[in-house]
């Protein structure tokens, strides 16, 4: 039985998920491409395409560093 005690935890593929790929990610990557196409006049599609790929892989890695960091930290209080 879980304890009561204990905060809420979700599992590691659901933080990841939710808190690294589509809010980490999918916010950075578009705002990365507003930036590109209006600052640096790259095409549209093409940079869209890039960040959409890049910035949620690299919001997995973003997402279990922060999982870690809540599980790590959250324990001492």
């Amino acid at each position: 039985m879980k304890d009561l005690n204990e905060p809420h935890c979700p599992s590691l593929m659901h933080f990841i998920l939710i808190r690294g790929i589509l809010i980490w990610g999918g916010i950075t990557g578009v705002l990365v491409t507003v930036w590109q196409v209006v600052f640096n006049h790259e095409p549209l599609q093409q940079t869209l395409r890039t960040s959409l790929i890049v910035y949620p892989i690299a919001g997995a890695l973003v997402g279990l560093v922060l999982w870690w960091q809540t599980r790590k930290y959250g324990r001492k209080r």
